[in-house]
């Protein structure tokens, strides 16, 4: 499953919009999932730990890197998701 997160806008701000996107997404049940940052310009905290921490919380570290890729990041945005897992787990 890819999901092209620059569907959502270029701007992803709101848990809201973290909230709906990570509903969206089977992270259990599916084998592989592309999390494609291609084309989005900045990320929130917010954003970044309803899709990717609290699943990683939920799965596992390994677990979540054994089925998720997440591709095509700004430094910025690969920031903000390393922030929001190691937040959530620590």
């Amino acid at each position: 499953m890819i999901v092209r997160l620059k569907d959502f806008g270029i701007s992803l701000g709101s848990r809201v919009l973290g909230k709906e996107v990570s509903n969206m997404i089977n992270f259990e049940k599916e084998d592989e999932i592309i999390l494609d940052f291609q084309d989005v310009k900045m990320v929130t905290s917010s954003f970044a730990d309803e899709v990717v921490g609290k699943n990683c919380a939920k799965l596992g570290l390994h677990n979540f890197f054994d089925k998720v890729q997440i591709v095509n990041t700004s430094e910025q945005i690969k920031l903000i998701i390393k922030k929001a897992i190691i937040d959530r787990l620590a």
